[in-house]
This record gives C-alpha cells, sequence and structure tokens, in this order.
C-alpha cells in the first residue's frame, strides 16, 4: 500500500449484516459517504439459499445513485456456516464473480460483516479494513477476519478486548453524522413541539415498559416511535406492555420510513430517545442514534453508554433503567439553552462522515510506514 495512500478513486467492497433499505445503520451511511470519490459496492447479506443456486451465480446489481451499487448474491452451497470447508469454497467462487462485476480501479475490502469473507486477499485488495460496530458474540469467523485485515476499527474501547492478541493494529473510531440539511441558525432555534421521538430497532432490546411509564405520566407529550416493529422477537412479556403501548393516545408507532425524511421530526422534537435494555453488554457501549440528535442539538435522554461516560452534563442525559423515567421527567419543562445546543452540535460535528475517513486514511498511512 503506497503511504500517501487515499480513500478515493477506489473500487470499495463494502460488506454489510444489513440489506440496503430505508433503514441506515452506520455502514449505509459510510456508503453514501465514500461514493462520493469512489465506487462503492454494497455487498447486501446472501439471500436465503435456493437448489437453483447451483446454477445461478450472477449477482443482482441495483444503481442507488452516482458512484453507490447495492450488489445482491446467494451462496452457491447451503450451510456453509456449519461447514468451514464449503464456505471456503463458496466465497472464492462469489468473490470472482464479484470481481468481473467492477473495473481495474484499486479495490479496497470494507466490511462491517463478522462472518462473511474472512479472506480478504480472496478480492486482491489495496488494503483491507473491519470495522467492529457492535459485541458479536460466539462468532469465530470474527477473529479470522480481524488477523486478515490490514487494520481494526471498533466503535466502542470495550470491543477492543475481543481482538486481544491479534498483531492487526486496532484503533478506535467513533459513530459519524451524515450532512445535517437544516443551517446552524435553524438548529439553534428550532420550533419544538412538546414532542419526543425514537428512531430505530424495536424488537427485544427496546424497553416498552420505560416508554409506557414516561408517556402515562406526560400525557401532554406526543412519542414518535420510528422504526419496524419485528413482533417475532418480542417475548410475552413485552408484548403484553407493547399491546398496552398502541392503546396509549399519545404514543404513536410511525413504522419504518427513509432516513432522510426523519429530519423534520428531529428538529420539531423537543427531546430525543434511547431507549434500550441493557441486558448485554454490547447494550452499553455507543448507539449511532446518539450522535445524530446531537447534531440538532436536541436534548437527549438515553440509557447508559460508555462512550459517554466522560461526557459534559449538558451533553446528554443518561440513566439506568430503572430511573429512565425520572430523568425524563427532568428535562420536560427545561428548553435546552443556545449554548448547550451549540455544544452538542460542536460535539457532533467531530465525527462527520469526511473526518472520519480522514481519520482512516491516516491510520492505514500509519501502519504503512510503521511496516
Amino acid at each position: 500500500m503506497s503511504k500517501e495512500f487515499r480513500l478515493s478513486g477506489k473500487n470499495i467492497l463494502l460488506f454489510s449484516n444489513e440489506p440496503w433499505g430505508d433503514v441506515w445503520f452506520s455502514k449505509h451511511h459510510y456508503a453514501i459517504a465514500l461514493s462520493q470519490h469512489n465506487e462503492v459496492w454494497f455487498i447486501n447479506p446472501a439471500e436465503k439459499w435456493h437448489w437453483k443456486n447451483l446454477f445461478r451465480r450472477k449477482p443482482g446489481i441495483v444503481k442507488i445513485q452516482p458512484g453507490l451499487n447495492s450488489v445482491t448474491y446467494q451462496n452457491i452451497f447451503p450451510k456453509t456456516s456449519s461447514s468451514r470447508f464449503l464456505r471456503s469454497v463458496n466465497e472464492r467462487i462469489i468473490a470472482k464473480t464479484i470481481c468481473q462485476l467492477m473495473g481495474n480501479k484499486k479495490r479496497v475490502f470494507f466490511s462491517f460483516d463478522p462472518i462473511r469473507f474472512s479472506s480478504p486477499a480472496l478480492f486482491n485488495p489495496e488494503t483491507a479494513v473491519y470495522y467492529c460496530v457492535d459485541a458479536h458474540e460466539h462468532v469465530a469467523p470474527e477473529r479470522e477476519l480481524a488477523k486478515n485485515c490490514d487494520l481494526v476499527l471498533i466503535v466502542s474501547e470495550p470491543l477492543r478486548e475481543k481482538f486481544t492478541g491479534i498483531t492487526t493494529p486496532v484503533k478506535l473510531l467513533p459513530h459519524g453524522i451524515p450532512e445535517n440539511p437544516y443551517s446552524l441558525e435553524q438548529r439553534l432555534n428550532p420550533e419544538e413541539k412538546r414532542q419526543a421521538m425514537y428512531m430505530g430497532s424495536i424488537y427485544y432490546r427496546f424497553d416498552f415498559s420505560a416508554l409506557h411509564t414516561i408517556a402515562t405520566a406526560h400525557p401532554d407529550f406526543t412519542f414518535l416511535i420510528f422504526g419496524f416493529v419485528n413482533r417475532a422477537r418480542i417475548g410475552d412479556d413485552d408484548a403484553k406492555v407493547l399491546a398496552l403501548c398502541e392503546a396509549l393516545p399519545n404514543i404513536r408507532f410511525q413504522g419504518t420510513i427513509p432516513f432522510r425524511k426523519l429530519a423534520p421530526y428531529i428538529l420539531e422534537s423537543a427531546i430525543c430517545l434511547c431507549i434500550s435494555k441493557t441486558v448485554r453488554n454490547a447494550d452499553t457501549l455507543n448507539s449511532l442514534k446518539i450522535l445524530q440528535y446531537l447534531s440538532y442539538g436536541k436534548t437527549v435522554v438515553t440509557n447508559y453508554f460508555h462512550t459517554y461516560e466522560q461526557a459534559p452534563a449538558d451533553l446528554l442525559y443518561m440513566a439506568d433503567t430503572d430511573d429512565y423515567p425520572s430523568v425524563f421527567a427532568s428535562r420536560t419543562d427545561e428548553k435546552s439553552t443556545e449554548s448547550q445546543r451549540r455544544m452538542r452540535i460542536e460535539h457532533a460535528m467531530q465525527f462527520s462522515y469526511p473526518r472520519l475517513i480522514e481519520s482512516i486514511e491516516f491510520m492505514l498511512n500509519q501502519q504503512s510506514t510503521a511496516e
């Protein structure tokens, strides 16, 4: 790799464990940001296996926008997750097929997926990066992938323990934020409603009890909940509380809408929420939505996250699960000052995607010089 390496003018293979769609996670935002100066191939998870896959190898390609392609493929063989040999042969065939789709630009392997393609060399990349954004449990290929990359990025410091004993450099790189559609003046002086909002996954990690408690205690607040309610991944007890939430007139489950259409709701909300149960270590690391809320200068009430344990008092308001309702109540009648909003926005802007991409370039160049 050249000492003057830049993430520009390349074919970037971005492997995501979340498919392209209306719900965007960090990998989707990186794909958009990287596509400004590269040709990005967003590799979706494999579709469900069918016997016809033995004879059908051509991936499906959808042009999302200039510089960004969504790629969907099928595994050649079934049960590749349970057989290392089948997985290796399967990935070798698919990698060759994907490489044939691309031109002669130099390739960069950029993966968010701890399971697939643990051998970046299959794509003959100029460099290979694995970005660990979650505490994946019992995922054997993840360490193999990390060993085979030039750089491992972690979104929160406790994730470093997963890579103990691996010689690949492991660097901290927090979540990022996309370009904001509103001017600084609009964010510093918004016209807010008595409205609270949440955006994200709604399943067993979502704290339905906390939502029901705060909504019952604050009937003058409207609670807008954006995201797909995955009832198949909600236990019986939570399903009962969910039914109680749905019966309250001030809780509105809005379903899934494209990320770009969420902006007006964030701007006009008085409080933004992150309501997760903290039953696993993974639930206390970091959350992409926090930084997105802060980029609007919003009052953020959230459960505890390691990433923000040293944060200034007015940046956001963290609480343990049992204390969440009282923390929310303390914020309902306290409007943020312009200086508080400015502090939150300035904090978030440190993590714009262009800046994070520059950080990745610096880390890779630093590693190249060290070698």
